[in-house]
């Protein structure tokens, strides 16, 4: 059995690349990676306003340069439900974290998409930095 209790962490990597009005969408932690934390999420802002963006997730980071962008979530790439963006181009993507403690120790990496047709990424949108997750116990 292993002792739980690793620390949590979470950092920004790489860079997004730009949509509408030259927006750079960004992809912040909300709430602290702890197993059990179900109100984790992640906040995406700087999308266009009232868009739809979409958060994937991997076990693996990547930094693979495609249509003037960076995809920074490696294989297998995952993703949560679309997230709406309000008026100010901000919207939360929830990832609550089940109190099972095979995750204590994980490593997650997401990014984000927004829908938008200004955006560089293969005419799809913009896409966010990358955040690297710790999950701790």
């Amino acid at each position: 059995m292993r002792d739980r209790g690793t620390t949590a962490h979470v950092s920004a990597y790489g860079a997004g690349c730009p949509g509408s009005a030259n927006l750079v969408p960004s992809l912040t932690n909300v709430g602290w990676p702890v197993v059990g934390n179900l109100a984790f999420g992640l906040a995406v802002q700087n999308g266009l306003s009232s868009s739809l963006a979409i958060v994937f997730w991997s076990l693996t980071s990547a930094n693979v340069p495609l249509s003037g962008c960076d995809v920074l979530v490696g294989d297998p790439i995952n993703l949560q439900p679309i997230v709406f963006l309000d008026a100010s181009g901000a919207g939360l993507a929830p990832f609550p974290l089940p109190n099972d403690p095979t995750l204590d120790d994980l490593d997650v990496f997401f990014q984000s998409l927004v829908i938008d047709p200004a955006g560089t990424f293969l005419g799809l949108g913009p896409l966010s930095n990358g955040v690297a997750v710790h999950l701790g116990g």
